[in-house]
Formats: C-alpha cells, sequence, structure tokens
C-alpha cells in the first residue's frame, strides 16, 4: 500500500498494548501518559488540525503532552477533566495536531432519553450511503482500534450501566 493516509486514520496508530490483565472491569486500557486517575473514562471531544500530509508507510512519531487535570465537583458528583495534546509527525512534515478532552467520572453512569426538538437536520447531501451500526461492525471497529471498552460490543454490560442497547465509539462516528 502507498499513497496519502486517509484523515482520521490516524487514530489507528499509537495503540494500547494493554494484557487483558491490565484492563479495567470496562475494559479500558490504562494510558502511560496519566496518572491514575478515579472513575469512568468517557471521550468528551476534541479538535483535530490537518498541517500537512501524512502518507502509508511512512515512520510516523507522536509527541503528547497532558495540557490540563482538574477536579471538579457537579450536581451529578465528582469528575476529573483532562485535556490531551498531540501532534503526529514524519521526517519530513508535521501532520496532525490534535487536543483531546476525557472525563473521568467517580459517579455511575446515567442514561437519559433525549426529549424536546433537536438541531435542524442539514440540507442533503449529494453523495451519502447508509451504513448500519449493527453489533458486528462495533465489535470489528473496537477490534481494529484495540478498544476494549465493553459499552461497545457487550450488550448486557451496556443495559446493566444504564444503556438501551450498544454505544457506537466516537471515533468510528467521525471516520464515518
Amino acid at each position: 500500500l502507498e499513497g496519502p493516509l486517509p484523515p482520521l486514520w490516524h487514530w489507528l496508530a499509537f495503540l494500547p498494548d494493554a494484557p487483558a490483565s491490565r484492563l479495567s472491569s470496562s475494559g479500558e486500557a490504562p494510558d502511560p501518559l496519566l496518572p491514575p486517575l478515579p472513575g469512568r473514562r468517557v471521550w468528551a471531544g476534541g479538535r483535530l488540525r490537518f498541517h500537512g500530509e501524512l502518507r502509508i508507510g511512512e515512520t510516523l512519531h507522536r509527541r503528547s503532552e497532558i495540557l490540563a487535570i482538574a477536579r471538579e465537583e457537579t450536581p451529578s458528583g465528582v469528575r476529573t477533566r483532562v485535556t490531551l495534546s498531540h501532534e503526529l509527525s514524519t521526517a519530513r512534515n508535521l501532520g496532525v495536531s490534535e487536543v483531546q478532552e476525557f472525563v473521568f467520572s467517580e459517579t455511575p453512569r446515567q442514561v437519559e432519553a433525549l426529549s424536546g426538538p433537536g438541531a435542524p437536520l442539514p440540507a442533503p447531501a449529494a453523495w451519502s450511503v447508509q451504513l448500519p451500526l449493527d453489533p458486528v461492525r462495533l465489535f470489528r471497529f473496537s477490534a481494529a482500534t484495540f478498544d476494549a471498552e465493553r459499552l461497545h460490543y457487550d450488550l448486557a454490560y451496556a443495559r446493566a450501566q444504564g444503556c438501551p442497547g450498544l454505544a457506537a465509539q466516537d471515533r468510528l462516528l467521525a471516520i464515518l
């Protein structure tokens, strides 16, 4: 294979390499960049900037740093906000800079049904494809990204956590 790396495929690089014995009860791998933090980790958002082309087959380097860790009391309990920065580059150029936001929640998951009107739908696209997010697709994406978070592939676990069904990965939705 050769050519440019498709946008967002850098998420398939630098995957966690944790043996099953080091995973949390929810399936999360410890992040070697972070100190031990209590609670369940949830991806809360991020920002991406594409600077230059990354090419398939090039050696990729990542520089990461913790920008902030803040513990806060909220009406729903204690949580810790973490902001990470990553720069991905090759010998040729800086390819992607990314800021990732995570929340570590010490309180049980509360899932509430959405109510009321949502955002207006965008205008129809010139081209589209419907891709069902069935359990097999969710499991395969989890496997490809080494994401052992059980909410994505273990329906009984997801329901025990208060979810009505399996949860789609944020990164999968962004790539689609």
